[in-house]
Parts: C-alpha cells; sequence; structure tokens
C-alpha cells in the first residue's frame, strides 16, 4: 500500500546503515505482499522511524491539518513562476539569471532531502516541520523586500530548503496522524496536498498579481499570511515520533546495486528527462508565454506553467494499471511524444501544441517515474533495494536544475526560441537513448 511503500523508502534515507535490516523489518510487518500499487512515488519521502506506537492520535483533523500546512509550503515552491517575466521587465532578472534563481532552489531542495530524515529523527518531525516553515516565511520576506538578485537567491534557497524538508517527511507525518486502517485515504489526502500545492501555487500567485498593483510584492504577503497560518494548524498535529537527540545524521551517498545496473541506467535517464520537463516549464515556459505567444496576464502564465503538474497525477495512476514487465517502456514512449509536441508547439509557436505536450509529458512523467521505481525494485536485492530508490530521486530531482543551468547559458548565444526548442530536442534525445536501453533490456530478458 502506499502508506507502507512511503515507510519503506523513508527508512533508507534516515539511516543507511541500517537500511537493509530496517527494510526487512518493514516488508513484514507492514507491507505482506511486495507487488503492492504505488500511487503517488514521485515525490520521495525520507523516513525518520517506527511511529507505531504514536501513529492514529492525531485523527482526521490533524490529518487535514497537516495536509493544509503541506499544501501551503509546497505552493511556496512554484509562486514565482508567473511572476518571471514581470522580473525580466523591470530588469531586476535577465534570461541567465532567471535560471539560476531557478536552479538555486534546486540546491537547497537536494540537501534537505538529502538529510532531512536524519533530522527528523534526531530532533523530532513536528519540530524539523516547524523549522521548514520558518525558512519558508523568511523566503517570502526576501522576496517581498527583493529588488536585485542577491535576496532573491536567498529567497528562493531558502525555499528550497523548506520544501526539501516537508518532500523529505510530509506525506509520512500526514499518514501517521491516522490510525493504519485509513492509511490510503491519508495517503490519497498527502498527494493532493502535494500535487494540489505545486499546481496552484503558480495560479494563485498569478491570480493576486493580476489583482494588485504591487504584483512583486503582495503574492508573497498573503503567502506570509498562508504560512502563518500554516503555524497554527502545525500545532493542531499530533507528535507521531518519538524523537532519539543520540542519532547520528548520516551524510553517505547511495550507490547503484549491481544486479539492477541493467534497469537503473534507463530508468534513471527516463526520470532525469521527466523531471527536465518540469524544470522547463518553471523556467522556459513563463518567458516563452510572455514574448512569443504574447500572453501579459500573470494568471494565464500560472495556469499555463502548471499543466505538466497537473497531468503528473494522471501518469501516476495510469501506471498502476499497465502491465508491470512493458510500463517504464510506455511511459518513455508517451514521454517522447510528449517532448516532441512540446518541441514542436514552441517551434511553431502555438498555444494548443504547447498546451497539448504539457498534458502528454506530464502523464508520461508519472508512468515513466512510478514505473522505473517499481522496476528498480523488483531487480534489486532487497539489501539494496532502498539505496536504490533513493539514488534514483536524486538523480531525477538534480535534472530540475543542471538542464535549466546550462540553457540559460546557451540562452546567451541563442534566442529564447531557438532555446527552448532545443531544450525540448534534448529531452526527446535523452528518453530516445532511455527507449533504446529499455527495448534491449526487455529482449535480452525475454
Amino acid at each position: 500500500m502506499v502508506h507502507s511503500y512511503a515507510r519503506a523508502v523513508e527508512t533508507a534515507l534516515c539511516n543507511r546503515n541500517m537500511a537493509a535490516r530496517t527494510y526487512l523489518v518493514v516488508r513484514r510487518n507492514l507491507i505482506g505482499n511486495p507487488d503492492f500499487p504505488v500511487l503517488y512515488p514521485w515525490r520521495p519521502h525520507i523516513a525518520d522511524q517506527d511511529t507505531s506506537e504514536l501513529r492514529g492520535k492525531g485523527g482526521w483533523l490533524g490529518a487535514a491539518a497537516l495536509a493544509f500546512v503541506l499544501f501551503v509550503a509546497l505552493s511556496g515552491a512554484t509562486q514565482l513562476t508567473p511572476l518571471f517575466p514581470t522580473y525580466v521587465e523591470r530588469e531586476i532578472l535577465s534570461s541567465f539569471t532567471t535560471t539560476l534563481v531557478f536552479a538555486i532552489y534546486v540546491a537547497g531542495a537536494l540537501g534537505m532531502m538529502w538529510v532531512g530524515g536524519s533530522l527528523s529523527r534526531k530532533y523530532g518531525r513536528k519540530a524539523l516541520l516547524g523549522a521548514a516553515l520558518a525558512s519558508i516565511l523568511l523566503a517570502d520576506i526576501a522576496f517581498y523586500f527583493a529588488s536585485g538578485l542577491p535576496l532573491l537567491l536567498l529567497g528562493r534557497f531558502l525555499s528550497g530548503a523548506g520544501v526539501g524538508v516537508f518532500v523529505a517527511i510530509g506525506s509520512l507525518a500526514v499518514i501517521d496522524q491516522l490510525d493504519e486502517k485509513y492509511s490510503e485515504g491519508g495517503a490519497l489526502l498527502a498527494a493532493c496536498a502535494n500535487v494540489g500545492g505545486l499546481a496552484v501555487g503558480s495560479i494563485f500567485a498569478g491570480f493576486v498579481a493580476e489583482l494588485t498593483p504591487r504584483p512583486l510584492h503582495t503574492p508573497f504577503l498573503v503567502h506570509l499570511a498562508l504560512i502563518v497560518v500554516a503555524f497554527g494548524a502545525l500545532m493542531l498535529s499530533a507528535k507521531t515520533l518519538a524523537n532519539d537527540t543520540d542519532s547520528e545524521i548520516d551524510y553517505s551517498l547511495p550507490q547503484i546495486p549491481g544486479e539492477a545496473r541493467g534497469v537503473f541506467i534507463p530508468s534513471a535517464i527516463a526520470a532525469f528527462a521527466a523531471f527536465s520537463v518540469g524544470g522547463f516549464f518553471g523556467a522556459f515556459v513563463p518567458s516563452f508565454a510572455s514574448e512569443e505567444l504574447g500572453f501579459t496576464s500573470a494568471l494565464t502564465i500560472g495556469i499555463v506553467s502548471s499543466l505538466a503538474f497537473a497531468a503528473t497525477i494522471f501518469g501516476n495512476i495510469a501506471a498502476t494499471v499497465l502491465p508491470e514487465r512493458y510500463a517504464p517502456l510506455i511511459g518513455a514512449v508517451v514521454l517522447l511524444v510528449g517532448a516532441c509536441t512540446l518541441g514542436t508547439g514552441l517551434a511553431v509557436v502555438s498555444l494548443a501544441l504547447l498546451a497539448s505536450g504539457a498534458l502528454i509529458a506530464g502523464t508520461g512523467n508519472g508512468i515513466a517515474l512510478q514505473s522505473g521505481l517499481n522496476a528498480i525494485k523488483r531487480e534489486s536485492d532487497e539489501e539494496n533495494e532502498t539505496e536504490a530508490v533513493t539514488l534514483f530521486f536524486m538523480i531525477a530531482y538534480s535534472a530540475l536544475a543542471l538542464p535549466i543551468l546550462l540553457a540559460g547559458v546557451v540562452q546567451q548565444f541563442f534566442s529564447l526560441k531557438t532555446t527552448a526548442v532545443g531544450f525540448a530536442v534534448g529531452i526527446a534525445l535523452m528518453v530516445a537513448v532511455a527507449i533504446v536501453l529499455l527495448w534491449r533490456q526487455l529482449r535480452s530478458d525475454a
């Protein structure tokens, strides 16, 4: 079940030195059938420790309160997206510094994803979530007063660090508020809060920007107020984790298991390409919609930028009913079609093709990530499985920064349209390589 999956993966990242033994305990006590479907695998959950004695104390009130906190926190990840064209128009940012501001967010997020589970085990989950909210609140303050690059970079890093904590432990925190028999409902609630926050963040920021004469200030003030409310909501949740102040923070990097290398490499390439699509829509689509499509409305830009995120959840659901053996290949093919459609829409400057490409690529994103993850879990030995999953997600999330930075450099020499089309072609080529490798893997297993 989704809850069991989350706990297994989280435990791996909390203490990798104990990963194998802990995983076997979780598998024996909680999972039962290892071939369970995963509704929402593309958000990595980084564990703290077993909560069986404390879970269920918060009830639905605590779960709803934490889901609201998760929603508000994740909305901060995309609230800058529809405002990027305005920053460029007012010469606060350039095309390159826009990609830099986007990419530094990922540095903060990856850092906290790496150690978030260990920190929550040491200091307590609720305390760490509170610190993450404080980080996002400080980010909103930095954005509000930003008149140049330094405060924007600081705000994005703080925002990424705060969101990274919620990515690491937020979903399991929601689930553990409920009794185990309601785990599926808690997982669905957490999934909706995650995706809803990412999708609604850019739309809401664009909506507020349209209603105010200070579009680069008021959205952050409103979000700051929501963060304050989220602090109160966090207090309504119950403590479901007994922290251990004597535990050590684990900084070790995971490795690729030798037995799963054949499926890991193509799956990781597809995941990297899939997350590159999300990065592309965050960093390039706002400027493209403004400069090439002629959109001046921050709300419209926010809606267009959120399409890929919204479609991802459908891909996750679709992957649960596809044939297990062929699902990674199917996901990669759908992602390739989406990337090609997206590139065509950029080349001919067509909103219809751009939106269609976003929806298709987002669906392929969800299928490729979930099915690739399941394939890696299936091929890895039990003692290496959780380490492989950890590395898979870290590679995927790095795609939100590295290709964007490269494209930002390229844009210094070529137009936005040429760079965007080239980026889409690059994604398509990466997926094509993954398809070839996945096909060869299928033939070798036949």
